[in-house]
């Protein structure tokens, strides 16, 4: 993670702000890898791998969304 200067930002969100970085590049990972799942397979057929990925996705949006509603 970069260095971010604490100005303008209260210390107690911090965790959070980081927390929301990580979580947004795993984000930014999985639908990259969710991208080349779906060029790669056909159309009509999906792995399970591939819709565990659609959950997780969804699942990291939802920690985002409420951690960023709450601030």
């Amino acid at each position: 993670i970069r260095d971010y200067k604490v100005t303008g930002v209260q210390t107690c969100a911090l965790p959070i702000l980081f927390q929301n970085l990580m979580d947004a590049a795993r984000l930014a990972d999985l639908a990259e890898q969710l991208k080349q799942d779906l060029e790669k397979n056909d159309r009509y057929v999906l792995s399970i791998s591939t819709l565990k990925k659609t959950d997780e996705i969804e699942k990291l949006v939802k920690k985002i969304r409420s951690r960023l509603r709450r601030n």
